[in-house]
């Protein structure tokens, strides 16, 4: 590993990716260039990694030129169908500036209380996985199913566990109401309409921060307004720190999702609902207007879609 220039910003990245040391080719002025061992479309990539406002930030995108086609409808559901149990915050984009780059991103904050080391593995392990199955059919590890929607655990969980998930709650200060020991609702940040994220930790102690998108049964039953869903929702994972759409399993529905390995702390839990919070203002008229399709095809060919 090279450092070019020493800063302070360059010391915390040094620690965030300790224990990844062995791939790191650089580090310099706060960016470093990050060299997964998983392939993408038979190339080692390069992953840029940025250190900017709190933030460390990652992204990368998929090799090709400007004239590549663009992902299909079954092939943009199989990237957010993958999002379910893909650690790490790890998340397949479109981006919004330009309608053929697709890529793949993590954000992760990076507070004085966050463990960022343990974080930056986390958010390793997705986006090694992630780029290991860009292509792929997507398969949703085991148990991911039962996590979707409303958790089969949530009212199963002993009363041995202890009362850490409703203290962090309580020092966030956001609107909350308990429904179990490992499941709170909390209010989100919204405009016009009432939004509340499910806060569930499960028996193996990972945490999922997620609120189901509304909109109309008429989005599922057209082809059109489906790809239209999927390209918004994709675009929006661009714009969206920390958060990620998923599409469910059954192909029924969305939502949107924060993920950690172990409690996060409060500084992390605030910034998960700020980011539910931004990904419900961006999406959910747009949602209910997608169940149009003269508003899709419109969408579409804006987005590049020549339908």
């Amino acid at each position: 590993m090279m450092i070019a220039q020493k800063t302070p910003a360059d010391d915390a990245m040094s620690v965030a990716f300790s224990a990844n040391e062995q791939q790191v080719e650089s580090i310099a002025n706060g960016r470093l260039t990050w060299r997964p061992g998983a392939k993408l479309r038979g190339r080692q990539p390069r992953v840029g990694v940025t250190l900017s406002d709190d933030w460390l930030l990652f992204e990368t995108s998929v090799p090709g030129g400007p004239n590549r086609a663009l992902p299909s409808a079954d092939r943009l559901g199989q990237w957010l169908r993958a999002h379910r149990g893909l650690p790490g915050g790890a998340k397949y984009c479109l981006s919004s500036m330009t309608p053929r780059k697709v890529g793949v991103r993590a954000e992760c904050p990076v507070g004085q209380d966050a463990e960022l080391p343990s974080r930056t593995q986390w958010a390793c392990a997705g986006f090694e996985r992630a780029l290991d199955s860009f292509g792929q059919r997507a398969t949703p590890p085991a148990g991911a199913a039962s996590k979707e929607g409303s958790s089969n655990t949530a009212g199963q969980e002993s009363d041995s566990v202890d009362e850490r998930l409703a203290t962090l709650v309580e020092q966030t200060a956001w609107p909350a109401n308990q429904r179990s020991r490992r499941h709170f609702a909390i209010e989100l940040e919204t405009r016009e309409t009432l939004a509340q994220a499910q806060l569930i930790q499960d028996d193996d102690d990972t945490v999922r921060l997620f609120f189901a998108s509304d909109m109309s049964a008429d989005v599922h039953t057209s082809p059109l307004t489906r790809l239209a869903v999927r390209v918004l929702l994709l675009t929006a994972n661009d714009a969206v720190r920390m958060a990620r759409a998923v599409e469910l399993a059954d192909e029924s529905g969305y939502e949107w999702e924060v993920t950690w390995p172990q409690l996060p702390t409060a500084a992390e839990l605030c910034h998960g609902l700020s980011a539910l919070s931004t990904a419900h203002r961006l999406t959910y008229r747009e949602l209910d207007a997608l169940a149009h399709e003269n508003v899709a095809r419109t969408y579409l060919n804006a987005r590049g879609w020549s339908l």
